[in-house]
């Protein structure tokens, strides 16, 4: 398995590696605090055989409440359902992409602030 680290920028992620990064549309630009919500994956660089999703608070040593599910669009967008930042401080999402019996994890760094 792979890890890579990025900068999430709004819409999209930087990082300096090979493989191109997944974007990640989130509703109102950018991931809400203590509310479910769903957001889109779009993966540059062609379809995946699967598209996971996860988060942590590695602070605080625990994820999520819920358990998110994430539903092929078309060849390149996923659909996550049922995610929730439900604390606020620094979150870490995880986007894993399967191709050809690879795994690819992308790691995207991100703070939720309490008056969000």
């Amino acid at each position: 398995m792979k890890i890579k680290a990025v900068l999430l920028i709004v819409f999209g992620a930087l990082a300096s590696c090979q493989s191109p990064l997944p974007l990640m549309h989130f509703p109102d630009g950018q991931a809400p605090l203590n509310e479910i919500f769903s957001f889109e994956i779009e993966l540059i660089d062609g379809p995946a055989d699967s598209v996971g999703v996860d988060a942590d608070m590695p602070s605080h040593g625990h994820g999520m409440i819920t358990e998110p599910v994430v539903n092929k669009l078309d060849g390149t967008h996923y659909q996550v359902d049922g995610m929730m930042l439900h604390m606020p401080g620094y979150w870490e999402i995880y986007v894993d992409v399967m191709r050809d019996g690879d795994s690819e994890r992308f790691m995207l760094p991100i703070t939720l602030e309490a008056w969000q």
